[in-house]
């Protein structure tokens, strides 16, 4: 059993209070510092378990939440992920179906610009003759009409 008497463990931070150093045990100035450090030492690691065991339940609930949270997460990308192929899907299907409705469209718009510049192309290239008609290159002229040909 360990037992010290005060006078040999005085506490230099505070001249009214004294401490002793192995237990923490304190006293005042004057008054009598004996005591059983093992006794002290033996509530103080009880102490320290209770408060060990408070913190690791503490802890294992933390983890068990985090874990918990980690797990809805995961289900959560997962869930996103598979919204994000079903609507991947969608998008293709309803290209596949209206690709060829608008591949015909722009290939209407493009005969119509080739035949725009064509008969541009015959506009720039007519000039009035001296009786005041129009006069065509007749290349130009059968340019547009395999121009129009085409277009149908």
């Amino acid at each position: 059993m360990l037992v010290h008497w005060g006078v040999w463990y005085m506490s230099y931070k505070n001249p009214e209070q004294h401490e002793c150093y192995t237990c923490g045990y304190t006293w005042r100035t004057g008054s009598h510092g004996g005591h059983n450090c093992s006794v002290l030492l033996l509530e103080r690691i009880a102490s320290l378990k209770s408060e060990s065991a408070e913190i690791q339940l503490e802890r294992g609930t933390a983890i068990r939440l985090n874990a918990q949270k980690i797990g809805q997460l995961i289900e959560m990308k997962v869930e996103n992920a598979k919204l994000n192929d079903d609507i991947r899907q969608m998008i293709e299907k309803a290209a596949a179906k209206h690709l060829p409705a608008y591949r015909e469209q722009g290939q209407k718009l493009l005969r119509a610009e080739i035949i725009r510049e064509a008969a541009q192309q015959i506009i720039i290239g007519s000039h009035k003759d001296a009786s005041g008609f129009c006069s065509v290159d007749s290349r130009k002229l059968d340019n547009l009409k395999a121009a129009l040909k085409g277009a149908e």
